[in-house]
């Protein structure tokens, strides 16, 4: 969850910072970030944690 947040603000954070701050041309990537980043953050978070309580299940055991 906090991987989540933290992509979350900084997605919102990039899609008004950049465009005014960088020669970045407004593009419609740039509204995607505020959904993109926590999404691909929320995958990788499970996937690593699922990955990582399959390898200590199997040395358990």
């Amino acid at each position: 969850m906090a991987a989540v947040a933290i992509a979350g603000l900084a997605g919102w954070f990039g899609a008004d910072w950049l465009p005014s701050h960088a020669p970045v041309p407004h593009a419609g990537w740039l509204e995607r970030l505020r959904i993109d980043l926590p999404l691909s953050a929320g995958l990788a978070a499970a996937i690593v944690t699922w990955r990582w309580h399959g390898t200590t299940s199997r040395q358990q055991a």
